[in-house]
């Protein structure tokens, strides 16, 4: 699956939706217990609410993957109307000098920190030069983007299994929501673990610092209507 992942998608596109996932199933099961806190009073009705909640927590975790999906076969889409948007600019441009100016506004801000003006300037002609006579690709949806949308979902599937399982496999609701909770902290730890490792910076401190914003987050989104 890992390998899947890699192949389709870029680890930030990953990460981002491992936590979105966690996330959503942590204002359900958090929000049980700050709106009905009488739930562990109630054994046999709450079990079966609990597993009801499974139910309905996996649904949204389904949904909101498929979501993702085709929003991301919309992006791949909307990335390559742009690129057909700027080689046509270039094309239709009154004159040479328009068109090298076109470029090195374009690259100005996508890597104006780390160049010089002759440094652009220079590759601003050659982009000019290189373009001619270059067909982008159509905008039509392509295999990637189904395998890309197919792997993202699936992403949001694995990201939440190990959340919603205890609310299924736990007998006490208390306890499987509990339980849950601290699946879903420490799950956000190994997500930021993860990306302080991709990033360059300190694993442990990005772990502590993902699970408690993505702790924050709920409990700021809960009563906001999560």
């Amino acid at each position: 699956m890992l390998r899947f992942w890699k192949r389709f998608l870029d680890p930030i596109d990953v990460l981002a939706e491992s936590i979105y996932s966690v996330l959503i199933l942590m204002t359900f099961t958090m929000a049980v217990r700050i709106f009905d806190t009488d739930i562990a009073a109630r054994p046999y009705f709450a079990q079966s609410w609990v597993h009801s909640l499974f139910v309905a927590a996996l649904g949204c975790a389904i949904a909101w993957g498929f979501i993702d999906a085709v929003i991301y076969i919309l992006t791949s889409l909307a990335e390559r109307s742009q690129a057909r948007r700027f080689v046509r600019s270039i094309e239709t441009a009154d004159n040479h000098a328009q068109a090298v100016a076109h470029v090195a506004e374009m690259l100005d801000s996508r890597i104006g920190e780390v160049t010089t003006e002759a440094e652009r300037a220079r590759l601003a002609v050659s982009v000019v030069k290189n373009l001619a006579g270059y067909h982008p690709a159509e905008t039509w949806v392509k295999r990637d983007d189904i395998t890309g949308a197919l792997a993202l979902f699936s992403v949001a599937i694995a990201s939440t299994l190990p959340v919603v399982l205890p609310l299924l496999l736990v007998r006490d609701p208390f306890v499987a929501l509990r339980v849950s909770n601290l699946v879903s902290v420490a799950y956000l730890y190994l997500i930021g673990y993860w990306w302080g490792k991709y990033a360059g910076t300190k694993p442990v401190r990005a772990g502590l610092m993902v699970a408690l914003t993505g702790t924050i987050l709920v409990i700021v989104a809960i009563p906001l209507g999560g």
